[in-house]
């Protein structure tokens, strides 16, 4: 077998384990995209539900009192009650909702913020042939700088 190969084994492999984990966290990423593309999605639907049940229930409790006043029976009154808790109840629910969603925003700024880039690469490997690693690549370095004075 060529010594060429058996120097570059190591450090082909280190390479392959850095792609596989840089590939893990790009379809962690990826997910996390849909995920949030999907909640907000749900987010939305929600809202404008609420708001309709919101617009619906003050129309229904207009009406309702209407009747309450006109009828000033106290089953009618009752029921008045229980629709303007009803309308109090959607509207602490969008408040609430407006809440939870400030709430995963922020989380996911401080998630993304937490996983930042590292790069590290890692030689496994003995040391003669790091050096031997090193030493090819001073060699290149070296006839580099010559090949650009004798140009010059």
């Amino acid at each position: 077998m060529n010594t060429d190969d058996n120097d570059t084994n190591p450090t082909r492999d280190a390479l392959l384990r850095t792609y596989d984990s840089e590939l893990k966290t790009i379809k962690k990423k990826a997910e996390n995209i849909v995920l949030s593309v999907d909640a907000e999605e749900d987010y939305e639907r929600a809202r404008k539900n609420l708001h309709e049940l919101i617009d619906v229930s003050s129309e229904s409790l207009a009406a309702a009192a209407s009747l309450a006043r006109d009828s000033e029976h106290p089953r009618a009154f009752e029921v008045l009650a229980n629709m303007i808790a009803t309308a109090s109840q959607l509207s602490d629910q969008l408040l609430r909702l407006q809440k939870h969603r400030h709430d995963l925003s922020r989380q996911n700024e401080d998630s993304s913020d937490k996983s930042g880039t590292t790069n590290n690469n890692i030689f496994i490997g003995s040391t003669a042939e790091l050096q031997r690693l090193l030493n090819k690549r001073d060699e290149k370095a070296i006839t580099i700088e010559d090949n650009e004075d004798s140009i010059t």
